[in-house]
């Protein structure tokens, strides 16, 4: 069974400053198709927090798509935890903004945990948007990439962070990140 969850049936945006934190559970073998659509005008400042856990088996495609208005700040930091087997795909698309900074967290904390990173940055007239990526590979037989494209128009500017850590006692890892 394919699960879908559309956060924007469930969130607000109707405050001038949100602060947000969310957590979700996926259960062990589900398929989770995960929609995170966020924008508009009327909010100024948005601060979140999100928190996944990938159990074991489990599938789980997450698109986080933010198109605010040049006048609005979000900052979001979002850590995930793959469990044993477990597949994660991470796909966000950032447009407008003033202002934007995203921080994506992968743990890969069991064997044949496998996770992607696929963002696409899109800035334009005076934003600035910063994505930061760390992917830590706790243990043996585990698989990141992290890829992120961005498109710059007149005086906006984009940044890209991006770690991989790989602890000793975990050998045998495939790691990847690439900017363009």
């Amino acid at each position: 069974t394919i699960k879908t969850i559309d956060l924007a049936r469930f969130i607000s945006y109707e405050s001038r400053y949100v602060l947000q934190r969310i957590v979700i559970f996926i259960e062990a073998g589900a398929q989770v198709t995960c929609y995170d659509s966020r924008g508009g005008d009327q909010v100024h400042t948005v601060m979140r927090s999100i928190l996944i856990y990938v159990n074991d088996g489990a599938h789980l495609d997450y698109i986080d798509q933010q198109h605010w208005a040049q006048t609005v700040c979000e900052f979001t930091i979002t850590t995930i935890y793959a469990g044993t087997n477990s597949t994660v795909c991470y796909q966000g698309l950032y447009t407008g903004a003033r202002y934007a900074k995203t921080i994506i967290n992968l743990e890969l904390c069991a064997e044949g945990a496998n996770a992607q990173i696929r963002v696409g940055l899109v800035a334009k007239g005076r934003s600035y948007h910063s994505v930061i990526s760390k992917q830590c590979h706790v243990v043996p037989h585990t698989i990141s990439s992290c890829t992120i494209r961005s498109v710059v128009y007149d005086q906006a500017h984009t940044e890209y962070y991006g770690t991989i850590h790989i602890n000793e006692a975990a050998q045998y890892c495939e790691a990847y990140q690439k900017h363009k």
